[in-house]
């Protein structure tokens, strides 16, 4: 015989509904961190400085400077203009014909990083009408570097120490949430969390590792599971007994667990059976004249305890 005990989270279980009271189970540690050193050394290449040239025309003709034309400060410091530089002529109304144009620093590293007005009104491109200025300072330059960084095998390992130990905890603490009567639908579910004051990469000496475990579960009242379970086989083996007389004592019933019912997961299916031996075997067979019937039923064994899953 088969029947189906709901498990509900709020309200009163009924009885006669076949429901039991459930309830769902949740712990998470107390944070705990480990600072590990960081093992990964990261090379970096020189990189260019950039900036803005600009051009300004005094003759009353259009002037271009040619893309890639070099410009040296006083420092011996090399600038390019990275496009074509057309400036506008001199318009005798609105002034000296200027444009702007992005410029890079010709060698990498920091050297390249210069004030603004390093260049500052400085004649050039060979036309004496034509000067040229950066309003603006160059940066982005940098020198080759070589520096410690956090690996992600840094991480891991200061993580997986600490995660066995708080996955413990946190299942010993779900545990303790759980009532005598009580009993989990299914083992519980445990994770971790792990956050890292470094990302892999990072430029540091030291990376500090911080790990929380989290358990849940859902439990239900077991004892009244087992009682619903033998009062409705009580009542079916009555119904038998009194049917088919020759059929003699039974023995015991066992309530297995396994939810067949996964389009419900409210709902499980609770086995009860009659289980031959466990208090001896019965006294006879139907239509057997020297059997001697009897009604006693034998307490529930459950082997395991059946699966619930609250209903929502």
């Amino acid at each position: 015989n088969k029947y189906v005990i709901t498990g509900i989270t709020s309200g009163q279980p009924d009885i006669a509904k076949r429901q039991v009271s459930a309830r769902r189970l949740s712990f998470t540690t107390q944070p705990q961190s480990k600072t590990a050193s960081a093992t990964g050394f990261v090379n970096t290449p020189a990189t260019h400085a950039t900036g803005t040239l600009t051009f300004v025309n005094g003759s009353f003709a259009p002037y271009g400077v040619t893309a890639g034309t070099i410009f040296t400060d006083a420092h011996g410091v090399q600038i390019a203009n990275d496009i074509l530089a057309y400036i506008p002529a001199a318009d005798p109304n609105t002034g000296f014909g200027r444009v702007t144009v992005p410029a890079h620093a010709v060698t990498p590293g920091s050297r390249g990083n210069i004030s603004a007005f390093d260049f500052s009104n400085m004649i050039c491109c060979g036309n004496s009408s034509v000067e040229v200025s950066n309003t603006v300072a160059f940066t982005g330059g940098q020198d080759p570097q070589k520096y410690i960084a956090v690996q992600q095998s840094d991480i891991d390992n200061a993580a997986k120490a600490l995660k066995q130990p708080l996955l413990q905890s946190a299942l010993s603490s779900l545990n303790g949430l759980k009532h005598p009567n009580e009993q989990f639908v299914k083992t519980p579910t445990c994770t971790t969390n792990v956050t890292s004051n470094h990302q892999a990469g990072d430029r540091a000496t030291s990376v500090t590792v911080t790990v929380t475990a989290t358990c849940s579960g859902e439990v239900y009242d077991q004892l009244s599971a087992r009682t619903i379970a033998a009062d409705l086989l009580k009542t079916e083996t009555d119904k038998i007994l009194a049917a088919q007389p020759g059929v003699g004592k039974i023995d015991g019933i066992s309530i297995s667990s396994g939810n067949t019912l996964p389009t419900d997961p409210s709902k499980i299916t609770i086995v009860v059976q009659n289980v031959p031996g466990i208090q001896g075997t019965p006294t006879g067979t139907p239509g057997a004249g020297t059997a001697t019937p009897t009604n006693t039923l034998t307490s529930p064994v459950a082997k395991p305890s059946p699966n619930v899953t609250p209903g929502k």
